[in-house]
C-alpha cells in the first residue's frame, strides 16, 4: 500500500505545484482542506481510509481536469508566441461587450 500512497502523494505534490504556479487561491484552498481531511482520517478504520483515498483520487482527477480545461481555453484564445488574444478571443470579447453596452444603454468605443 505504500507504493500506492507514494503515487498519490506525488500526484498531490504535482497539483499543488501547478496550483501555486497559477496562484489560484480557490484551488489552493480546496487542496489544503483535502490534505487536512486526509491526514485526519489516517488513523481511522480501513473502510474509512479506503473511502478517504477514493475521495482524494476523485478530487485530484477533478482538479487536474479543471487545470487542463483552463490551459486548453488559454491555448485556444491566445497566440502562442506573443500571448496576446487571437481573433477568436477578440470576437468573443467584442460580442460580450456589445451585449453589455446594449443592456446598459451606454456607448462602445473600439480602437
Amino acid at each position: 500500500m505504500d507504493g500506492g500512497q507514494t503515487s498519490e502523494d506525488e500526484s498531490l505534490d504535482e497539483i499543488l505545484s501547478v496550483g501555486l504556479l497559477t496562484q489560484d487561491k480557490e484551488l489552493a484552498g480546496i487542496l489544503h482542506e483535502m490534505d487536512e481531511i486526509s491526514r485526519a482520517l489516517k488513523s481511522e478504520t480501513p473502510d474509512i481510509q479506503a473511502l478517504s483515498a477514493a475521495l482524494q483520487r476523485a478530487v485530484l482527477r477533478a482538479l487536474k481536469q479543471s487545470l487542463l480545461d483552463r490551459e486548453l481555453r488559454t491555448v485556444a484564445l491566445t497566440d502562442g508566441l506573443t500571448r496576446l488574444y487571437n481573433r477568436r478571443a477578440f470576437l468573443a470579447l467584442a460580442a460580450q461587450q456589445l451585449k453589455v453596452a446594449r443592456r446598459t444603454g451606454s456607448g462602445l468605443l473600439l480602437f
